[in-house]
């Protein structure tokens, strides 16, 4: 049995319950009816966090449960709901209750998906990853019962030593571990398919300083190197681009035209764009409960193939937010009927300001490929029933052969920029 409990703390709390002598020990924490049913609306009174002894008779998962429920805020009520509640969707809705049965105004910080997808709670399972947020892990606890999600080894054949990222860790995520990738596919990908969706993003994440495994990554091409210097901050929150080019430069000319005028080249920083498709969907299967695994076999032996073969991908919408993040977000759709004409699996990856809306390819739930005029055209309506955004764009990642990543450093530059005052050209002193 399950059981879910949503407070005014910031996470709900989640109970599964092993057996009956067990939940007769909770029967005696909470407060319950004639029949020993457990109300839906609780109070963390002072009698409720004195019996939370009673778990310390329990092993230690419920010595945590016990942390946790003391955490309510005294005097508070809270919900107690039977069945493991993991849509956000639903979750936000049950908090807002909470807050609405203690004469509370709604956090408006808990708003988090926008209410066009509020709308499709009753077609999709919805829920949102954070990367930049609280530690969560994902998989079996004990390492002996782990089965990787990748090759489907276990002890003693693979080792689960390794802290196994769930979104790539140079993308800023350092919250989210899956436990179920053993240090053979965790090394796999770090050295076959990761480094093509970072390359893409390179210049986004130096110019927003975004903090990878070791700090911020410098942007590196055959003639240039570009970096952000944050020493100035503190003087007025502003930062530095440097660019150590080796190309030539006509001092005489004003800081538009020398930037117009750069040439730098990325032909060092390559991608295969099928490779970054195949990062997407690996981010998913490493966070999505066990239950949706098996429908996603086919992903996950595509996300495995080596080396990338040309195949019809569905398409990938693309737009920029006004605002940056420190570390990616994830929004997972799963669709809850047997509705054909929509993806069994949509998701929506956000990179510093730059989200992606994709279709989990090869699922087993899915009559249609999605790869097809008519079919892409039906993923094209649900897009812009979501998302009414001006800027949206269509792209595709099917592609197996290398491209450049792009660096655009065109830009509105201010008017009266100084040489010496507000830019500067710093000259590589010529060996004697």
């Amino acid at each position: 049995m399950d059981i879910t409990i949503v407070s005014l703390s910031e996470d709900s709390i989640c109970i599964s319950i092993n057996n009956a002598d067990d939940y007769k020990l909770l029967l005696r924490i909470f407060q319950v009816n004639d029949k020993q049913e457990i109300f839906y609306v609780q109070i963390a009174d002072k009698d409720f966090k004195s019996r939370l002894d009673i778990l310390d008779s329990l092993d230690k998962r419920y010595r945590r449960l016990k942390a946790n429920l003391n955490g309510i805020p005294n005097g508070t009520k809270y919900l107690v709901l039977p069945n493991y509640y993991e849509d956000s969707i639903e979750l936000i809705n049950l908090k807002n209750q909470v807050f609405k049965i203690n004469n509370l105004e709604i956090d408006s910080s808990i708003m988090l998906i926008p209410d066009k997808i509020r709308q499709f709670s009753s077609k999709y399972w919805v829920r949102v990853y954070e990367g930049d947020g609280k530690a969560q892990s994902f998989g079996v606890v004990d390492k002996f019962d782990r089965v990787c999600r990748f090759c489907n080894r276990s002890m003693p054949d693979v080792s689960f030593a390794h802290k196994s990222h769930a979104i790539t860790e140079a993308l800023g995520n350092k919250s989210l571990i899956c436990r179920e990738e053993c240090d053979e596919c965790n090394e796999r990908f770090s050295r076959t398919i990761e480094p093509h969706i970072t390359n893409m993003h390179s210049f986004l994440l130096s110019f927003y300083c975004v903090k990878g495994k070791n700090g911020v990554k410098k942007v590196k091409g055959r003639n240039f190197k570009l970096s952000i210097d944050k020493s100035n901050e503190t003087a007025g929150d502003i930062d530095t681009i440097c660019i150590q080019y080796d190309g030539l430069i006509n001092d005489s000319d004003d800081i538009k035209s020398i930037i117009n005028n750069i040439t730098l080249d990325t032909s060092s920083l390559t991608f295969i764009p099928q490779n970054v498709y195949k990062c997407f969907c690996k981010y998913v299967i490493s966070v999505l409960d066990n239950k949706y695994l098996p429908n996603f076999q086919k992903t996950i032996n595509w996300i495995n193939e080596e080396p990338t073969r040309p195949i019809k991908l569905p398409p990938i919408y693309s737009y920029n937010n006004p605002d940056h993040l420190s570390g990616p977000t994830m929004l997972i759709c799963i669709r809850k009927s047997d509705d054909y004409n929509s993806p069994y699996c949509i998701a929506v990856l956000t990179i510093v300001n730059k989200s992606y809306i994709y279709i989990l390819p090869f699922s087993s739930q899915d009559k249609y490929r999605f790869v097809n005029p008519k079919k892409q055209d039906l993923f094209k309506r649900i897009v812009k029933q979501w998302l009414d955004h001006p800027g949206i764009s269509l792209i595709s990642l099917a592609s197996p052969n290398r491209t450049y990543t792009s660096i655009n450093l065109n830009g509105e530059v201010e008017q009266g920029c100084q040489l010496g005052k507000d830019y500067f050209i710093k000259k590589k002193k010529e060996n004697q």
